[in-house]
């Protein structure tokens, strides 16, 4: 399953991926990181790493854009086989697949053991 998209912001821009391997297992990865420069004085050291973080995340948005452009044309066929009659009942609901479990992990208090683990990137 392609790997779902969050932004997380404070003193930093941070853009993380959610990925689902396998059933019930939902692993958060942080992909990139900028800072927000708060010294308007240092603005200009910022404007790199803020392009680059801005074009990355773009390629990652374009790919969401994809997938939901994907997940929409199978919601709309199992539309028209339902509404036509041809559903055969096999179509699951949405409950029968997601049975989410949440665990927050503080970047700063688990990132030791996160390491000890090694790294759990998805594969691109």
């Amino acid at each position: 399953m392609p790997a779902k998209y969050l932004i997380h912001i404070d003193y930093a821009i941070r853009h993380w991926s959610m990925s689902t391997p396998s059933p019930g297992l939902y692993l958060m990865n942080k992909e990139q990181k900028v800072d927000i420069i708060k010294d308007f004085e240092r603005k200009s050291e910022g404007v790199i790493p803020f392009m680059n973080f801005t074009i990355s995340l773009g390629v990652s948005l374009d790919e969401t854009m994809n997938d939901l452009s994907v997940l929409s044309k199978e919601h709309d066929k199992v539309l028209r086989e339902t509404y036509f009659g041809t559903d055969d009942n096999t179509h699951l609901s949405l409950l029968d697949f997601v049975n989410p479990v949440l665990v927050r992990l503080n970047e700063n208090k688990h990132k030791d053991e996160v390491a000890e683990e090694g790294p759990q990137s998805p594969s691109s």
